[in-house]
């Protein structure tokens, strides 16, 4: 009922507009991605009698675009356009709190597709046409543009990010569940919040402190997003690490192919910066010739990138940088480290260039990339000794029971947000959404509010039962 009641205001709202053309914002968690698309998908779909919309994305799966724009007919407006760019929790904050270059950290505005790259004809539940785009390198696309968001999703409430001074208004239409990993063969299957935060700090453990077996000496590192993830500011907030503090994270420098029967041979501490190399041409901090790592990349590929380095809290140091994408860390889950060269964020030789033996990852990465890595061959953890099942690609009964009753903590309220004192029609299409969002289908990581019979007050806060 919520929903309908938002939609027909929305598009009363139409009514009294004018017939030309008109475009607005999504960005921001790729959490509720599958939910926000499906509630576009709604609106153009109620249209009477034109029930059509053309889009364009950048991944054949619909479903896991990073940027997509649709347009379509709403109340008589014939282009309409709904354009979304799911860019990370925190990038989408920035986004509404720092549009333009009117904030300290340059430019907040997402990339979206343009208009003009909707090209296929309309047609009844959509028709589509695909563009690469890179989430890590969007400039590269010439379709893709900049432009001021109106609302944005995060896994992470902005009151706990850089932008709690911000003028934003929303609300929370569910929940994100997340998990820990550890990778391919490790033969770790429980991660306490004490041991991950000796990881986060050192950066590397030796596995014993997970199994508690002396013999098992070969090292575990951490490995995670940068600062401009929801997904970070989750794990540090549970951890009750601080999400402004600095941390020590390795990332997959270089590996044997692409596929997950490949092996990491090589990983380093998250240089200032992202990445770094030794040429004047490609992006990052720049080593001098002859260095450890300048020697080992020659005829490699360079798995870091510039989209690594964490720069919203102003932090971009070494070791404080991680992955810009969840899809990034769930390759390196995937495979087995059987000999690894490892380096420091300067380029130099750890361990006197020994390489380490049977190495393993660690990290937290929403329930949707943790059944990607599973599939690959990483272990799902349990988190304090509680654990998910995750039969398929879905949350069990027991895995949401769980959840719901605050026997596994990791999670966070999904929130949706606008600018305070935004337009009617921009408040009206956020609570059509909104609605939408929350009666419909969360996706594998989502669960609806009104399951829950627990709260907790703030992300990473105690977990208590209702009264």
């Amino acid at each position: 009922m919520k929903a309908n009641k938002y939609i027909a205001g929305f598009l009363a709202l139409f009514a009294a507009q004018s017939a030309s053309a008109i475009t607005y914002e999504i960005t921001g968690a790729t959490a509720f991605r599958r939910a926000t698309i499906e509630a576009v998908n709604k609106l153009y779909d109620d249209e009477p009698g034109n029930p059509s919309y053309s889009y364009v994305a950048n991944n054949a799966t619909y479903f896991n675009s990073d940027f997509i724009t649709f347009k379509g007919t709403i109340n008589g407006v014939a282009d309409t356009y709904i354009r979304c760019s799911f860019n990370g929790s925190i990038e989408g904050l920035r986004a509404l709190a720092e549009p333009g270059t009117s904030g300290p950290t340059s430019n907040g505005d997402a990339y979206y597709f343009d208009e003009a790259a909707v090209t296929a004809t309309p047609a009844a539940a959509g028709a589509g046409t695909v563009i690469a785009a890179s989430v890590s390198n969007p400039s590269a696309t010439p379709q893709l543009e900049r432009a001021e968001a109106e609302m944005a999703f995060s896994d992470t409430d902005f009151a706990i990010s850089p932008y709690f001074a911000a003028a934003l208004s929303g609300g929370s239409p569910g929940a994100v569940v997340f998990a820990v990993c550890s990778s391919d063969s490790s033969g770790i299957t429980n991660v306490t919040y004490q041991q991950y935060n000796s990881l986060l700090t050192q950066g590397v453990v030796p596995k014993s402190f997970f199994t508690g077996n002396p013999a098992d000496t070969s090292k575990v590192f951490c490995t995670g997003r940068n600062d401009g993830s929801g997904t970070r500011s989750s794990y540090l907030s549970e951890m009750g690490y601080g999400v402004s503090n600095t941390v020590t994270q390795y990332l997959v420098l270089t590996r044997s192919g692409t596929g997950v029967s490949d092996t990491i041979t090589a990983l380093q501490v998250v240089p200032q910066g992202g990445t770094n190399d030794t040429d004047t041409v490609t992006a990052g901090i720049q080593l001098p010739g002859g260095s450890d790592i300048a020697a080992w990349m020659v005829g490699k590929t360079n798995l870091q990138a510039t989209a690594n380095a964490s720069i919203v809290w102003g932090q971009d140091q070494a070791g404080n940088g991680g992955a810009s994408s969840g899809s990034a860390l769930t390759s390196g889950l995937a495979q087995t480290g059987p000999s690894v060269r490892v380096f420091d964020a300067f380029g130099a030789n750890l361990y006197g260039g020994t390489p380490q033996t049977n190495i393993s990852l660690v990290t937290w990465i929403s329930v949707n990339d943790a059944i990607t890595a599973r599939t690959g061959g990483a272990t799902l953890c349990s988190f304090n000794g509680v654990g998910l099942d995750l039969t398929g690609d879905v949350m069990t009964t027991s895995d949401r029971n769980k959840v719901l009753n605050g026997n596994y903590s990791p999670w966070n309220f999904q929130q949706f947000y606008y600018k305070t004192g935004a337009p009617t029609d921009v408040v009206d299409l956020y609570n059509s959404i909104f609605g939408l969002v929350e009666g419909g289908a969360l996706g594998v990581a989502g669960l609806p509010n009104g399951e829950f019979v627990i709260g907790r007050n703030g992300d990473g806060g105690t977990i208590n039962p209702f009264e």
